[in-house]
């Protein structure tokens, strides 16, 4: 057994068939099946692990990566390590035999001539697909589906069922067995009707793994809850019903978990902000609660929701919807007349919303096109004042403002996609911003000073490699960057390039340039909020982290809750914490799928129609044009720029024509014709007219 470690350890780096052992070690016939025998034995005492049939690897190998598999579309893929701390590694086709996109995988790393890290898969660990949307197509007499999802290579053989269907259809196929030489085994679950709209956003929740519907054990659950709610003993939760709580929220809103009110006098202000009380109603380790988290927020798309609790819940109980009795937790902030913080306040509440305001109101109530009452009018001013004097405070601190526009998909009444719209940041916007900053700070705060554990909204500073990289393109732009920036330099380089055409290239790049916030146990400070301390408190009703932070801020400021064991209960927040930085990541890519996809589809009935737009990027490749019309970007390739050969001036950022000096550089207006649309790739294909 010595014997054969030692000529694994040092013949095979990587995976080994036990053929090739044997050939090595000069066993022939029967013998070979003693060998394998003993490998198996060897891989019951974790010294080997089974890749394959036959196949075999050292349990230590230093080589392991486990990652997640991302293919694209063209066969080829990339192994993203879940340590999230090493670079992707290159999946070349072979090596995606029978793995689905999404999948958990061990890859070993191979030596690449041209230095780039490369990978072959050894093992599945874990399917990321459960469930596949396709096409049925038959060949002969059997029935096949062919996946929706072009990362989704291999076809499943669909085993006939009571759900009748016929080819042509799309359909949702449970897969009963995963890919085995290309192709799996399937059943269908359910046919569908609708569009490739429907069709895209349908795929996307099934890679999620996330119900549709929401399950009906959590469901009922929460109708129960509701039913019992009275039958609580709550003695603490103070009565704010006569306070003039307000909600301001987006036309389209349902749910509602914040109202705010100021109240102004000779001493300063305060702010009351009132957080719908979901700790009252979902508590650990139920059904509900188990479901909460797996989703761990919830998923908007332009004609749907899917909600981190159900609407009983998030649309109605919980809802702070006006002129209806709910239960709250209310910060309570004290400012002086310079908008200084003096002390704060938390407690649980009963309040009724006054009026529930939009963004789009207040907006024209501030520029005067809109009436309101007297006291309302009054308080939205003091509103107004207040903001102004923390965002100021917050400014001085250094906190990094990127003002982009967000875009906007409107489906009409027959679902089709009817624009795409630019929806910029208004004055309204900024007072529930800075009102619910100013809360998840004081909360923050409240954990830190006394020392107990929550989960907090971290944002590291940018890595050194990637600031290297912004640096280079500063300096073209004539702006020197630190080596290693604070948050004040970071806010200088935007502030400099405000209202020029290098705008929103600069801080496109600079938001590229940071480290993306997360949650975790540890308060590691906010880097783009330049804050000490900072948490999520303020939607509970779609984000679990608030939920979390709501729960300990009970248990231990009213219920008086010993940690017993400390150690363990920040481990749990940390897995929490891991748990929920999964699906919150997995919510920005689905929206952003659903953009891309929203996008194309939008401009493929405008394929020969002429826009204006903005040069907003420029490549060695090619130059990105955002349209003036709609909120849409498209690409137009250098070889169809057909009036000249075009070089790329790096130091200009420019494409420059070499005989008639024509020059394409960022900011500058040129008129394009949409010439193709890509719906795989999801891309739009201009050229100048």
């Amino acid at each position: 057994m010595k014997d054969i470690l030692e000529t694994i350890q040092r013949c095979f780096k990587g995976s080994f068939h036990y053929k090739n052992l044997a050939k090595i070690l000069g066993i022939k016939g029967e013998r070979r099946k003693a060998l394998l025998q003993q490998l198996t034995k060897l891989s019951e005492k974790g010294v080997l692990m089974n890749t394959a049939k036959g196949r075999f690897i050292l349990s230590d190998n230093q080589q392991f990566i486990k990652a997640k598999v991302e293919c694209h579309r063209d066969g080829f893929g990339f192994a993203i390590p879940l340590d999230s701390k090493s670079e992707d590694i290159f999946l070349p086709r072979y090596t995606l035999k029978d793995v689905y996109d999404g999948d958990i995988v061990l890859v070993s790393l191979r030596n690449n001539r041209k230095k780039k890290r490369e990978g072959e898969i050894v093992k599945i660990l874990e399917r990321g697909v459960k469930k596949i949307l396709g096409t049925v197509y038959r060949v002969k007499n059997r029935f096949y589906l062919k996946p929706y999802d072009s990362k989704l290579f291999w076809h499943l053989t669909l085993k006939e069922t009571k759900t009748s269907f016929k080819a042509g259809d799309t359909v949702v196929a449970d897969i009963l067995q995963y890919p085995v030489n290309k192709i799996g085994l399937g059943t269908v679950e359910e046919v569908l009707k609708g569009d490739d709209y429907t069709f895209e956003v349908s795929n996307l929740i099934l890679k999620s793994g996330i119900d549709s519907v929401y399950p009906s054990i959590a469901a009922k659950e929460a109708e129960q809850i509701i039913r019992n709610k009275n039958g609580k003993q709550e003695k603490e939760r103070k009565n704010l019903t006569d306070v003039n709580f307000v909600t301001i929220d987006g036309e389209k809103a349902k749910d509602f978990d914040d109202a705010v009110c100021v109240v102004k006098d000779r001493k300063g202000f305060r702010l009351f902000v009132a957080i719908a009380d979901v700790s009252f109603y979902v508590t650990q380790g139920k059904h509900l609660d188990k479901e909460a988290l797996f989703r761990g927020n919830s998923y908007y798309f332009p004609d749907r929701v899917l909600p981190m609790l159900p609407e009983s819940l998030s649309n109605e109980e919980c809802s702070l919807n006006p002129n209806q009795e709910r239960r709250a937790f209310v910060v309570e902030i004290f400012y002086n007349k310079k908008g200084e913080k003096l002390n704060a306040d938390f407690y649980p509440a009963k309040i009724k919303s006054k009026a529930r305001l939009t963004y789009e109101c207040v907006e024209e109530f501030f520029c005067g096109k809109g009436g309101m009452s007297e006291e309302l009018s009054k308080m939205l001013f003091n509103m107004r004042e207040l903001t102004e004097l923390l965002f100021s405070h917050r400014y001085k601190k250094g906190t990094i403002d990127f003002d982009f526009p967000e875009p906007e998909i409107i489906i009409g009444i027959n679902g089709n996609i009817e624009n795409i719209a630019r929806v910029n940041r208004l004055s309204s916007h900024r007072i529930i911003e800075e009102f619910m900053i100013a809360a998840n700070i004081a909360v923050a705060e409240w954990f830190q000073n006394n020392n107990l554990p929550t989960i907090y909204r971290i944002h590291e500073p940018p890595d050194v490699e990637k600031i290297r990289n912004l640096k280079v393109l500063l300096k073209r732009l004539g702006v020197e960057l630190k080596e290693k920036p604070d948050p004040k330099d970071v806010q200088q380089i935007i502030k400099n390039f405000k209202n020029t055409p290098y705008e929103k290239l600069v801080s496109t790049l600079t938001l590229r340039s940071m480290k993306q916030a997360k949650y975790s146990s540890q308060n590691l400070g906010h880097f783009g909020l330049s804050l000490e301390n900072y948490l999520h408190f303020t939607s509970p009703i779609r984000r679990y982290a608030d939920l979390i932070v709501h729960r300990n801020l009970r248990n231990f400021m009213l219920l008086k809750k010993d940690i017993a064991n400390i150690e363990k209960f920040e481990k749990d927040l940390e897995d929490i914490a891991v748990q929920l930085n999964k699906r919150e990541r997995l919510a920005f890519d689905m929206e952003k799928e659903v953009f891309s996809f929203a996008c194309a589809k939008f401009m493929k009935d405008m394929i020969g129609e002429e826009f204006k737009g903005i040069i907003s990027s420029v490549t060695p490749h090619g130059f990105y044009v955002e349209l003036l019309q709609y909120f849409v970007e498209g690409f137009v390739p250098v070889e169809n720029l057909k009036d000249d050969y075009y070089h790329y001036d790096e130091l200009h950022l420019a494409l420059i024509g070499r005989r008639v000096k024509r020059r394409y550089t960022i900011g500058k207006e040129v008129v394009v014709k949409v010439i193709n649309v890509s719906m795989s790739s999801k891309r739009i294909e201009l050229e100048v007219i």
